[in-house]
């Protein structure tokens, strides 16, 4: 059921991803690399924080309002797209 999940969150990410890479490649103002090396550091730390976050919400008896937190982390993960 883990692998399951796991698909379907990549599948989901597999789009934007690369959508949002572009675009601010395109607005970088003739520095690609570091662009991209600042996109991919965010995109990473926002992956790796956000199950603790929700651990933690769920874990405090707030977890009618770990949902919020996933639409909330899509808002700033991916505002260009």
């Amino acid at each position: 059921m883990v692998v399951i999940g796991l698909l379907i969150i990549g599948l989901g990410l597999s789009v934007p991803f690369p959508l949002a890479l572009s675009r601010l490649l395109r607005a970088s103002s003739g520095r690609p690399d570091a662009t991209a090396n600042w996109a991919t550091l965010g995109a990473g730390v926002a992956s790796g924080c956000a199950p603790f976050a929700l651990g933690v919400l769920s874990d405090g008896g707030h977890q009618f309002s770990a949902p919020l937190l996933l639409g909330s982390q899509t808002a700033v993960d991916h505002p260009i797209c």
